[in-house]
């Protein structure tokens, strides 16, 4: 038996063998995997990983904390660079372990925003059997940069915390913050077309929390980041748009004791927010989103109590057309100045002709305001025939 000492660099989930040569093994260093166990324990990808998995997890946080403010120098793909090497607790005997190590450590820890998809593993060779053993991570800023990055991070979700209720009920904590987030974030169509080279914070939670840009997967880890504030677990989803056929993020969330699929970015359009795509069943995110193979922890869910239109009361399974004018009246008095409806499918083109009638559903409607109380507002109408929602938004 012999150890050959070895070296693969991943970028992108892209593995690279190196040159191999023949050094002695230096002694690893000891890290304590569960020092801070408290704070990720009951993340979303954490509770799905082996324990050998979790303890290397555990080994990555530990090194990822206690470094944030030490500027050290890794080499990764001949290149030196701001960064920090873990020794793991345990060795892992392919790459794609390691793949499935870093894409679970780095979906439950949208904070370490600064680390870099470029990566290296270091290992040697036991029986012809890699034994990757070290993880080289790189950095995207310097220690001071990090400092002052993450400081500004804490304070924006500070102010986005600052009204969000405390409640026993975590589907009114989810929505404040769904909310937050898609009143303070534009979608950035420059950094979509470009890509995360020139726009690397467009795909983080940073850009979408401080900068105000993102793309969909600052959306996703934005809101995930938002949920893990007030206890709610979440996990970003991969796949893609059944409507424009492009790669896609999302969240899935466990809100009440039940999961939900959330898409913050889909709800960010129009100039307002709203709310087709707010906890979704398995069944209706299916109309609009694919989910990528391969992804742990992805749940299909039958739950509907939390959707966004059940909880309000504005889910219409009817053809009767006072049922809809109530709705409307019931939203309008509350003081939505923007009022979206979830029809069954079979129902939405009767809700279509109706709301299209403005004249008609605003009559319909006053029967049930008050005496004295002000019309209905004038309305332009939106619809999705994927989802069937009808929104109308005040003019």
């Amino acid at each position: 038996m012999h150890k050959l000492r070895l070296a693969a660099v991943a970028a992108a989930a892209l593995f690279l063998l190196s040159g191999c040569q023949f050094t002695p093994t230096p002694p690893k260093p000891i890290v304590d995997a569960d020092k801070y166990i408290t704070a990720y324990e009951n993340n979303w990808q954490y509770k799905h990983l082996s324990s050998a998995d979790q303890a290397r997890y555990g080994a990555i946080y530990t090194v990822l904390t206690d470094s944030f403010a030490v500027d050290e120098i890794v080499t990764v793909a001949g290149k030196e660079e701001y960064g920090v090497r873990i020794p793991l607790p345990y060795a892992l005997s392919s790459k794609e372990e390691a793949k499935a190590l870093y894409n679970a450590f780095f979906r439950d820890n949208p904070r370490f925003f600064y680390v870099d998809n470029a990566y290296e593993l270091e290992g040697y060779m036991q029986d012809d059997v890699p034994q990757y053993d070290t993880l080289a991570l790189v950095y995207t800023l310097d220690a001071a940069a990090r400092r002052t990055a993450c400081a500004a991070l804490e304070q924006r979700l500070n102010e986005a915390l600052q009204h969000c209720p405390v409640s026993q009920d975590q589907y009114e904590m989810e929505l404040y913050l769904h909310d937050w987030l898609v009143q303070n974030c534009t979608y950035s169509d420059k950094a979509a077309s470009v890509g995360s080279a020139a726009f690397p914070n467009a795909f983080n939670a940073y850009g979408a929390l401080v900068e105000g840009e993102a793309v969909c997967e600052g959306y996703a880890r934005g809101l995930q980041l938002l949920l893990a504030e007030r206890g709610i677990a979440s996990t970003p989803v991969i796949g893609r748009s059944l409507v424009n056929d492009e790669d896609h993020m999302w969240n899935l969330v466990k809100v009440n004791g039940f999961n939900y699929f959330v898409d913050a970015t889909w709800n960010d359009s129009n100039g307002q927010t709203g709310h087709t795509y707010f906890n979704l069943s398995s069944a209706l995110m299916a109309r609009t989103h694919t989910i990528a193979d391969g992804q742990t922890g992805i749940a299909v869910t039958t739950a509907f109590k939390d959707n966004f239109f059940v909880r309000n009361k504005r889910y219409i399974n009817t053809y009767d057309r006072d049922t809809i004018a109530a709705c409307i009246a019931e939203a309008y008095l509350a003081g939505d100045t923007v009022i979206e409806i979830r029809f069954d499918a079979d129902k939405y083109d009767n809700g279509v002709l109706f709301l299209k009638n403005r004249k008609l559903t605003a009559g319909m409607v006053g029967q049930y305001l008050p005496s004295g109380a002000s019309p209905l507002w004038d309305y332009e109408l939106l619809g999705d025939t994927h989802q069937y929602v009808l929104t109308l938004i005040k003019k």
